[in-house]
């Protein structure tokens, strides 16, 4: 089987999509698949199976940069010709085209996040005006209007959001497919080998608990959710990776917050850590949750993530729907910090290896090729 992939970034470093992108890749080339990439801009596997094809992505300045790109890789496509063709949701055409998010559902979202009704108005306002969020909304309804044979969402959550916001679709040409995590980063050996030197770097003794929270956009992630639990628990910390403009706080609770930034080694901070929390406002799915179940952290995570449909038990942690502190304070040591829970949360997440995930992927391709 040949499979083209249009994305925008190609690279094991950026964000959920990307690293979805170079994980599967990296999976299908092991099952013998050969691969051609189609990209703006990209790291290159070094694989007699892979090829790569540069394609402009100009006029950001403008909000134009989606637009050039998706009308420059369906020429480049067309030119390729290959057995099937995987999309990330905003250009306008594939034969598989995956979600990781819903534009038009993210904008709503975002809104009413904005405090005041003047501010909610005024973004909506920005939006309207904006030449790129209209010409993403116009893409991605061009891509559901085109003749695809599979939609892909992370979660049941982001396949609702796209039902209801665009309901001339089918409800059974959306699949599901859960993201996935690299277990030879994220694992038990790592947090054994991690965890004494991460706290000791960090000045925590060993003894204290930290909590973690991953993720850029400190604001729709949710992270000042966190704080009030910290004020009345003082035996916590917390570690806050990723960027997002930092907020400004009480010199008692600064004292407890490690603003690590941006990482390439995650897994030793989540060596170090016992909860990772996701308090996000939206999100598709949340791999963090994941590879904090792989090193055996227990999570707490919002319902509006999508993540939250595998958090099925108290020994995996809890679905807040309402309060993230309340969540918290509901924890149980025994569970948080038992090494026969952390070793059953690590189990329970190699069913969410790329590995497994990949063969999903390519279960859906043989399927499609056949019809």
């Amino acid at each position: 089987m040949e499979a083209t992939i249009v994305t925008h970034t190609f690279n094991n470093k950026k964000g959920g999509k990307e690293i979805l992108t170079w994980n599967l890749v990296q999976q299908f080339l092991n099952h013998g698949q050969k691969i051609n990439i189609v990209a703006h801009d990209y790291k290159k596997i070094d694989h007699k199976n892979i090829n790569f094809y540069s394609v402009k992505m100009i006029g950001k300045s403008f909000g134009l940069h989606r637009y050039i790109f998706a009308r420059n890789a369906a020429h480049k496509v067309s030119e390729i010709g290959s057995d099937i063709i995987l999309t990330h949701g905003k250009v306008g055409f594939g034969d598989v085209i995956r979600y990781g998010g819903v534009h038009r559902s993210y904008i709503e979202q975002m809104t009413k996040l904005k405090e005041g009704e003047f501010n909610r108005w005024l973004y909506k306002l920005s939006k309207e005006f904006s030449i790129s969020n209209r010409l993403a909304l116009y893409l991605e309804k061009k891509s559901l209007e085109s003749q695809f044979k599979t939609l892909i969402t992370p979660s049941e959550f982001l396949k609702k959001e796209l039902l209801k916001c665009y309901p001339h679709l089918s409800s059974n040409s959306i699949e599901v497919i859960y993201n996935g995590y690299n277990s030879t980063l994220y694992n038990l050996e790592a947090r054994s080998a991690n965890r004494k030197i991460t706290k000791k770097k960090l000045n925590v003794k060993p003894e204290k608990k930290i909590i973690i929270f991953v993720g850029n956009d400190y604001h729709r992630k949710g992270l000042k959710r966190i704080f009030p639990f910290l004020r009345s628990n003082k035996n916590w910390y917390l570690m806050v990776l990723g960027r997002g403009q930092k907020p400004t706080l009480e010199d008692d609770l600064e004292r407890r917050i490690h603003w690590i930034g941006e990482v390439q080694n995650v897994a030793q901070y989540y060596a170090a850590a016992d909860v990772l929390v996701l308090p996000t406002h939206y999100d598709g799915f949340g791999i963090v949750a994941l590879e904090a179940l792989a090193m055996g952290l227990y999570v707490v995570v919002s319902a509006k993530a999508g993540v939250s449909e595998i958090v099925k038990n108290d020994v995996l942690g809890k679905v807040s729907k309402n309060s993230i502190p309340d969540s918290l304070q509901q924890m149980k040591e025994d569970v948080v910090f038992s090494q026969k829970m952390i070793k059953k949360r690590a189990d329970f997440a190699l069913q969410y290896t790329w590995n497994e995930i990949a063969n999903h992927y390519l279960n859906v391709f043989q399927r499609v090729i056949g019809s």
